[in-house]
């Protein structure tokens, strides 16, 4: 919240013009069907990871994001479907080599407004989760943890170049272990 005014508003337009209508559709139809495409989302991840270490990939990643309108309709069906468009959207923003700031609002705004369009259409679609009130609780605490521990002792001691190398080893680390649970 009080950094909203580093969103990349031209991108987060986009995403919700072209993103979030595939997120509510493919999610209701995914209410009723199971799908499994982690592994290709793996590998993609991991891709965008080592794009500063290869002139290559780097090469056939920004070529592919030019499509851009067609990428977030695409990551838009991938969330709906599997729930991890987060990571296709985490992986475009951080194409864009933009500064630590910049990256981290873009993709909470984001983020926040996936699971605002998911929660509202699951319950239209009548998903009722098996989740106590304590148990949400819980997970409230805790994630407010995490943050308040990942923010005063890891983010705010990290310059750009640092945090650009960590959030790609963060996102490679998260393709690999994507690859491995779609394949077991």
């Amino acid at each position: 919240a009080k950094d909203y005014r580093f969103v990349d508003y031209v991108l987060y337009r986009k995403i919700l013009i072209y993103l979030i209508p595939f997120v509510i559709f493919f999610l209701f139809l995914v209410t009723r069907v199971e799908v499994n495409i982690g592994l290709l989302v793996g590998v993609f991840i991991m891709s965008v990871a080592v794009k500063d270490y290869s002139s290559i990939v780097k090469k056939v990643i920004h070529r592919s994001l030019k499509y851009e309108k067609l990428y977030l309709s695409a990551m838009g069906i991938i969330h709906g479907l599997t729930n991890l468009g987060g990571s296709l959207l985490t992986a475009i923003v951080h194409s864009r080599d933009y500064q630590k700031s910049i990256t981290r609002v873009t993709v909470a705004i984001a983020y926040a407004t996936f699971a605002f369009f998911q929660i509202i259409t699951l319950f239209l679609s009548g998903y009722r989760p098996e989740i106590s009130f304590s148990g949400a609780g819980i997970y409230l605490i805790a994630g407010l943890g995490i943050f308040l521990i990942t923010e005063k002792l890891v983010y705010m001691e990290l310059d750009n170049e640092k945090y650009s190398k960590y959030f790609a080893i963060f996102l490679f680390i998260s393709g690999i272990l994507l690859c491995v649970k779609s394949v077991t």
